[in-house]
């Protein structure tokens, strides 16, 4: 073979090597744009999620106050929040107001759970927390655990029952003070999924307490937001989603939806804030966040949420939002 022939072959070569080499990188860069264009719609949505949030509702989920959180009230009655029950929450009211002047720094919102009950020294009892925290902006969004001292909890829902007696006289007394927001009233059985006793419910309602009612969901009962959609409803549903596959799956559902999520058995703030941070940003067309829980260590719940750190102080949740240093 002549050494131009041998030229010419091996030229080909390296020309038909060059035009594979190109296609295929033609191809990783088609794939690099496609990448990057869905990252961008991520981050899009994100920016559009994030934009939504920061005008809503920043609440955060209060039962004890810091200095005297204990096991007490749950060993004896059953449950911390019978501490709205059976305490004149007035004797902590340097304790609760320190809370609060903490809350105010980065919520606008508390969250303050409490049973179904009728004593004078009970409705004493949550009008002195409205006082308290209207003395620092904030709102307040009452959720109501019913419990069991008035028979069965789901009997709130059933028109003339005991219990729905007093859940409404407990409404109609909240709807009288200045910064209750919403009630926020807890439903969840493992037997049924019944979206049309809930409609009962709140079709019953006078006017004045339609507009302060919430439904509150717990993460085991979310599935009941799927069902919600079709009926319009314009009171607030209020659903606990911690883990991050349910925060996926059921955010956005309803129009009026809020997620109350948190992190638990964090050690230190910085902590606590990568965990919460990675939950919020996962969030998908929701306008109104709350975070559980201020403080619950050794509160006899047997969980470790909380938001409050000895050291530390206050966790900022809000960080992942603004971009401010905590």
């Amino acid at each position: 073979m002549k050494i131009e022939y041998l030229v010419a072959f091996i030229s080909i070569i390296v020309a038909i090597s060059s035009i594979l080499v190109a296609y295929r990188l033609n191809i990783v860069i088609q794939q690099l744009r496609n990448e990057i264009a869905e990252l961008n719609k991520s981050l899009l949505d994100i920016k559009k999620s994030l934009n939504k949030l920061k005008g809503g509702l920043r609440g955060i989920v209060y039962i004890l106050p810091y200095n005297v959180c204990s096991s007490y009230w749950h060993d004896r009655y059953g449950d911390r929040i019978f501490f709205y029950v059976y305490e004149n929450v007035s004797k902590y009211a340097n304790f609760i107001e320190w809370d609060f002047s903490n809350i105010c720094k980065y919520y606008n919102t508390v969250i303050i759970l409490i049973p179904a009950d009728n004593t004078s020294l009970y409705f004493y009892n949550l009008k002195y927390m409205s006082l308290i925290s209207a003395r620092y902006n904030l709102s307040v969004i009452w959720a109501i655990f019913p419990k069991r001292k008035f028979g069965n909890e789901r009997d709130y829902l059933r028109n003339g029952t005991m219990l729905n007696k007093v859940i409404i006289n407990i409404m109609d007394y909240l709807s009288t003070l200045n910064n209750t927001l919403k009630v926020a009233i807890w439903y969840g059985w493992l037997d049924e999924k019944n979206v049309s006793e809930i409609l009962s419910f709140y079709d019953s309602l006078r006017p004045n307490l339609k507009k302060i009612y919430a439904l509150w969901l717990d993460q085991p009962f979310v599935a009941l937001l799927k069902k919600l959609p079709k009926h319009n409803l314009s009171f607030l549903v209020i659903t606990e989603l911690y883990d991050e596959k349910m925060i996926r799956k059921y955010s956005g559902i309803v129009p009026n939806q809020m997620i109350i999520t948190g992190y638990s058995d964090a050690v230190s703030k910085e902590q606590w804030i990568m965990g919460i941070c990675k939950k919020i940003l996962l969030a998908k067309d929701v306008n109104d966040f709350g975070i559980w829980i201020y403080y619950d260590i050794n509160d006899g719940s047997g969980e470790r949420y909380a938001v409050f750190f000895k050291k530390d102080g206050l966790a900022n949740p809000w960080i992942c939002l603004s971009g401010l240093k905590s």
